[in-house]
């Protein structure tokens, strides 16, 4: 049993920062029995952190003692390590564009696969399973434009349309009006009296 947490624990300290680790990545080196009783011992020691059911990430040694990775980090590669796309919620995309200054205390992220809860050492992180078009072009502007009015909503969204559309570069915007069949009525009909860039 010793050297099978011997080498888990070799392993994963070899690894960057954030990475995701599943208990079958590791079946070379004993029975699943062995390697699940393994993976938490090494959880009670401090080296790992039980992300959720079967997932683990290695902690990070500090002065103070170990803490788990950064959540951004985990979460990034969390989704990797699912094939799912996992992006930060609406109100941060509001907060970017200055529709609201609000800055959520709580880490929540929306999700194109199932909703879920995350833990991080204390940190609770809460994966909420949205509809399709909230996850449109993740990582780019466009993306963050749709997110942005989902949580102004309809009330606020031909002001808040008129106001992105002022910061942002002309082909994120046209992105986004190439994407208006997917899009809710309401945010169609927003964007459709803002217009294109000629």
């Amino acid at each position: 049993m010793n050297s099978v947490k011997e080498a888990i624990r070799s392993h994963v300290k070899g690894q960057p920062e954030g990475t995701i680790f599943v208990p079958k990545e590791f079946l070379a080196l004993g029975t699943r029995a062995s390697v699940d009783q393994a993976l938490a011992r090494l959880v009670k020691a401090g080296v790992l952190t039980r992300v959720s059911r079967g997932v683990y990430t290695a902690n990070i040694a500090t002065r103070f003692g170990t803490i788990p990775p950064p959540v951004e980090l985990v979460v990034e590669n969390y989704a990797a390590a699912k094939g799912q796309k996992i992006l930060q919620n609406e109100a941060i995309a509001a907060n970017r564009f200055g529709l609201t200054t609000q800055v959520p205390i709580r880490h929540v992220y929306i999700t194109s696969g199932p909703s879920r809860r995350l833990q991080l050492g204390k940190v609770n992180v809460e994966v909420r399973k949205v509809p399709r078009w909230l996850t449109l072009y993740p990582g780019r502007p466009a993306g963050e434009i749709i997110r942005a009015l989902s949580f102004v909503g309809a009330s606020e969204a031909k002001t808040a349309a008129s106001s992105i559309r002022s910061k942002v570069e002309k082909e994120e915007w046209r992105t986004v009006l190439k994407a208006k069949a997917m899009l809710p009525a309401w945010m169609t009909s927003a964007l459709a009296q803002e217009g294109s860039f000629t």
